[in-house]
């Protein structure tokens, strides 16, 4: 592999910090996914950026932590799936994240819904969780980079 190529599976050095809270799972699927050599035209969502969405928007309201964020293992697929564990310290602070991400959730379906009907992402809350979890430092570089990550078709050629 060329000193430059990113392998499909990466995985980030992060510190970790264990945690007894409250953990809030969220799974998108539902999507049809493709190849993004071939599919990318359809403009279908990518399960890892609606979820790098999501998070960053539970991020800016509170102060969750990032347990794990698993979506796809290559490097040229439209991920169909994506779920991600988030801790927060207690209940109430996790169900308002929920509330929050149920909200992004519905605008996100509303804007597949012609090109990706079948999304659908659950939101769910467990107590007394004991996790390790992602350092805020290291959880908001992975999102930003999720976020700035090109999508769809960038330039046409017609001629």
């Amino acid at each position: 592999m060329p000193p430059s190529a990113v392998p499909a599976v990466s995985s980030l050095p992060t510190p970790a910090r264990s945690r007894a809270s409250t953990t809030l799972t969220l799974d998108i699927s539902g999507l049809l996914g493709g190849h993004s050599g071939s599919d990318i035209n359809l403009e279908r969502g990518n399960g890892n950026l609606i979820m790098a969405r999501i998070i960053d928007r539970l991020m800016v309201a509170g102060e969750p932590a990032i347990v794990s964020f698993n979506g796809g293992t290559k490097d040229n697929a439209i991920n169909r799936e994506c779920k991600a564990v988030l801790v927060y310290a207690d209940h109430a602070a996790a169900e308002a994240a929920a509330q929050i991400a149920k909200g992004i959730i519905a605008d996100v379906t509303a804007e597949l819904e012609v090109f990706d009907p079948g999304f659908t992402c659950t939101v769910e809350i467990a107590d007394d969780a004991e996790v390790e979890a992602m350092d805020q430092k290291s959880a908001l570089a992975l999102i930003r980079a999720l976020r700035l990550a090109p999508n769809g078709v960038i330039r046409r050629n017609v001629a």
